[in-house]
């Protein structure tokens, strides 16, 4: 299935919500003015790696990055909490190989974060995605993996492993079970050589993809 409404960019949007361009003065405020039902919020951006994903619980709470160029950077748990307490959104992922630069995306239903401290993520079901996509759902791999689960950094262990992974897997933030499948905050892929999940990558059931590049939105629909 291909998704026709909501057309990702290949190499990521030059604005959180593009159809607003005063967004950057209201965004501390969270106004919904702005057409988050064409252009979306987005989440997360990587690729340039102009800053470091390395970062405190406390950085991850607030976001940090170039929330209105086309920079890296990451929203913030407690921005896209409050977001998502007003109307239905889906969660959009597109990211690049490192191999070969291909494309892929996937859309998830119903997506919700939770209040702090443990900022739970939670979606439904696939509803559209690129053909080099597998179904996550059939498989176990993929995003389905992070389902409910809570946000954690290398100071704040709040996933279910004996250790932490978010420490143990290149110091990135990230909603981990007992680590992850799918991991954007990771470290920068540099080689083809895989080093256990730690980098950009994705994990679809068939083994380890490493990325160059990752975005997430937001997008409400209703």
């Amino acid at each position: 299935m291909t998704s026709t409404r909501y057309p990702i960019a290949s190499s990521g949007n030059s604005s959180i919500c593009a159809s607003s361009g005063n967004l950057c003065r209201r965004f501390k405020s969270i106004d919904h003015t702005c057409n988050e039902r064409t252009a979306g919020v987005t989440v997360q951006r990587r690729g340039r790696y102009d800053i470091e994903f390395n970062r405190t619980f406390s950085e991850y709470e607030k976001g940090f990055g170039d929330f209105c160029g086309e920079g890296d950077m990451w929203l913030g748990l407690d921005r896209m909490q409050k977001l998502t307490q007003y109307g239905r959104w889906t969660l959009q992922i597109s990211m690049r190989n490192f191999s070969d630069n291909a494309l892929l995306w996937g859309e998830w239903e119903d997506f919700f974060i939770h209040p702090a401290p443990f900022y739970n993520i939670t979606f439904g079901k696939m509803v559209a995605r690129s053909q080099n996509l597998r179904n996550t759902t059939d498989n176990g791999g993929g995003l389905d993996y992070n389902r409910g689960r809570a946000f954690s950094t290398h100071d704040r262990d709040q996933d279910e492993w004996s250790g932490n992974c978010a420490a143990s897997d290149g110091g990135g933030g990230w909603w981990f079970y007992r680590c992850s499948y799918m991991y954007f905050n990771g470290n920068r892929t540099i080689s083809d050589r895989i080093d256990g999940g730690k980098q950009m990558s994705y994990q679809d059931g068939s083994g380890w993809i490493l990325k160059s590049s990752s975005q997430m939105k937001m997008i409400r629909v209703d």
